[in-house]
């Protein structure tokens, strides 16, 4: 999967993770957008056919709302959800072990709003 990750997911071990798992795992770093605005990330990643990871499900959910309500398109976006109870948060193992579930499910991913918890 190719994926573009949100500041708030960049990670090294989980971008570690991930390459090592095969994906291709963009970080804001690598495209020059650290600390950039959540739109200017979905657009990084909509014009290279990135899939968006994240866990800012508030932002993302309104943003995919806008672009598919309008009729854009964007590779896909993967909202990871966290608890106030880190034990019960997804880990870097964890996220990659539900990617490839997603991944090997042969859904359409994109111009879809995905929640990854619900494939642990």
């Amino acid at each position: 999967m190719r994926l573009y990750l949100d500041d708030n997911l960049a990670s090294h071990v989980l971008v570690g993770l991930l390459r090592r798992g095969r994906h291709t795992a963009v970080r804001p770093a690598d495209a020059g957008l650290s600390s950039a605005s959540d739109p200017r990330h979905l657009l990084h990643a909509a014009k290279n056919d990135l899939t968006l990871l994240t866990g800012n499900h508030r932002d993302f959910g309104d943003l995919h709302d806008l672009v598919v309500g309008t009729g854009g398109a964007h590779a896909g976006i993967i909202l990871i959800y966290f608890d106030n109870d880190p034990t019960k948060d997804m880990k870097p193992a964890d996220i990659v072990r539900a990617l490839a579930k997603v991944e090997g499910s042969g859904i359409v991913i994109a111009d879809q709003l995905i929640v990854l918890n619900h494939w642990r």
